[in-house]
């Protein structure tokens, strides 16, 4: 029989040298899981960045870190011994990070320090002072504990976890319920107000950023020394070799770009010594092995990665031309409430002459052929900060896994790839719209929202006419709630800097 559970994501955040005590508390999880999920109605998550984080692009590794899995986590246990770990852009380590950003966020953090007996020399000094520094600043808080073994933390853990869990299914158990409210987002910010403003392209890079890659390239390629390998005195074609060269095609774009930046290129800019290529070692993803020096291949790299970077810087102005212009308004969810809820629908009402459709949106041309992925998550998806989780994060709390996948395209492979293009923008835009005589109805579904918890909404919603405020309607429906909420909003025009 199927039973209703509801899943808490435990961070574990600790240094290197901690390593012993993150499968200690995986253990304790475990055994919680196994003795109080079906009387309890808990079942704990361990998120852990060697099991639970994924490659990504578009950010610094703690900033990613932190938007996949630190700020999702409902609670954290920290566990510091000899070593504080590598600093961050704000902080003395990741794991102070983490904590920092849990307590912020008003949320449960159990520290522990290993006070296990080790050998003197084994101990980084410098690291054992930040270490005890860290632990001084919070002395007079009460928000950590101590052990000496295994045993000690093991037993210690396993009680605070247990304690904290049924306290809170105490406080669950009292009378309340979930408190469903629509929001808006102001820069980052959840903010009562609903007001029009310009498409924020999200991690896309800008065409600024890739001209500022592209100048700096042109400039190391020019004052690049090359030293040049000693030509073998046996004739190429017996070794099956062909001396290395660039493209023509490649030199007219370099240099065309070149000299709209106002940069002169030297003499010897596309000269790449004696470098040859060789068909008989073919590479296991396809070309020929590079033979020569290593400054000789350096170059040449550079050469074929400022290309790549030009038609880039190309494509994405492209893109720019078509998004950067678009209004609209971002959204999330607030569970107000001490209740959590699921099976939440959300009907939206706007006058149909001002909602700009997906389907709207303009498809580049074919024009560039470049190898660039277009992800276009990064563009239009909402992402999570410590305030707000994003939507795919919402999804099937139940299972631990997120269904939706996102397709990268190319919009500049040179086929027909409108469908498919379409076809991913509707993966995103994860709304059904309905026509109602003057007005359309945009229809979004969240799987679950925890108590006191905001998430998302899939994407924008853009509208025409930003200059213009509009009135719009929102109906929530949803499991826990025994009344259908129904208002009406005032959206503000786009407030333009003079």
């Amino acid at each position: 029989m199927a039973r209703l559970v509801k899943q808490y994501d435990l961070l574990i955040s600790c240094p290197g040298d901690a390593i012993e005590s993150v499968e200690i508390i995986k253990e304790v999880v475990e055994e919680f899981n196994q003795q109080f999920s079906d009387t309890l109605g808990i079942f704990v998550r361990c998120r852990y960045w060697k099991d639970s984080s994924y490659t990504e692009s578009g950010g610094k590794p703690q900033d990613l870190l932190n938007k996949q899995i630190v700020y999702p986590s409902d609670l954290a246990v920290a566990v510091f011994k000899n070593r504080f770990g590598s600093p961050t852009d704000k902080y003395g380590s990741g794991t102070e990070e983490e904590i920092e950003e849990m307590l912020s966020a008003g949320k449960q953090v159990f520290m522990f320090f290993d006070e296990s007996p080790v050998k003197l020399s084994d101990i980084d000094m410098d690291e054992y002072e930040r270490v005890q520094a860290f632990k001084l600043r919070y002395k007079d808080k009460g928000i950590f504990g101590t052990f000496s073994n295994k045993e000690e933390f093991r037993t210690v853990f396993r009680a605070h976890i247990t304690r904290h869990f049924m306290i809170l299914s105490n406080e669950d158990s009292e009378v309340g319920g979930s408190n469903l409210v629509i929001r808006a987002l102001s820069n980052g910010k959840i903010d009562e107000a609903i007001q029009l403003s310009l498409f924020d392209m999200g991690g896309f890079i800008s065409s600024t950023e890739l001209k500022s890659q592209i100048i700096e390239r042109i400039k190391f390629i020019n004052d690049y020394k090359l030293i040049k390998s000693v030509a073998s005195e046996q004739p190429l074609m017996i070794l099956g070799e062909k001396k290395v060269i660039i493209e023509e095609h490649t030199k007219d774009i370099i240099a065309g770009v070149a000299d709209r930046l106002d940069l002169a290129l030297s003499d010897d800019f596309f000269d790449v010594g004696n470098l040859t290529e060789s068909p008989v070692f073919s590479m296991p993803l396809g070309g020929c092995e590079i033979n020569g020096t290593s400054e000789e291949k350096t170059k040449y790299k550079a050469i074929i990665s400022l290309e790549k970077v030009i038609y880039k810087a190309v494509g994405h102005m492209q893109m720019e031309q078509f998004y950067s212009s678009l209004y609209g308004i971002e959204l999330i969810i607030c569970n107000d409430g001490t209740k959590y809820d699921e099976d939440i629908d959300i009907e939206i009402t706007i006058p149909k002459d001002r909602f700009l459709g997906v389907e709207e949106l303009p498809v580049p041309t074919e024009e560039i052929n470049t190898g660039d992925d277009w992800c276009f998550e990064d563009i239009f998806e909402i992402h999570a900060t410590k305030d707000y989780i994003a939507y795919s994060d919402s999804k099937r709390p139940l299972t631990g896994m997120n269904t939706t996948t996102y397709r990268a395209v190319n919009p500049f492979s040179g086929r027909n790839y409108e469908e498919d293009y379409r076809d991913t923008l509707n993966d995103i835009f994860e709304y059904k719209v309905y026509p109602d005589g003057d007005y359309v109805i945009v229809k979004v579904h969240f799987d679950y929202i925890k108590q006191h918890q905001n998430v998302a909404f899939p994407t924008w919603l853009f509208i025409k006419n930003p200059d213009e405020g509009l009135k719009a309607r929102y109906r929530i429906i949803s499991k826990n709630n025994r009344n259908v909420i129904e208002r009406q909003v005032d959206i503000k025009p786009c407030s333009r800097s003079i």
